[in-house]
């Protein structure tokens, strides 16, 4: 996995922390462990993306409600087939 993908996948802000670990590999962190995404989001809560948090919810809740069938908006069904095709 790469660096990007777990900071997106922990809900952290990408830019921040790809900026400070990178920061302190070069400034000679030898601690891999203080760098993990998981770490480095309980010392940097302001870095936590809360509306990736909420977008997630959000579409594991419609995912929930399609599965049970309780869908309530109609979806069109795509393009109508044109006169002549088909027969």
């Amino acid at each position: 996995m790469s660096l990007v993908s777990s900071a997106a996948r922990n809900d952290l802000d990408v830019f921040s922390d790809v900026k400070d670990v990178l920061g302190r590999l070069l400034a000679g962190e030898t601690d891999s462990g203080v760098l993990r995404p998981d770490v480095w989001k309980q010392s940097r809560p302001e870095a936590i993306g809360i509306y990736r948090q909420e977008e997630r919810r959000s579409r594991a809740d419609a995912k929930a409600v399609k599965r049970l069938g309780l869908e309530t908006t109609v979806r069109p069904r795509g393009r109508a087939s044109k006169p002549g095709k088909g027969s």
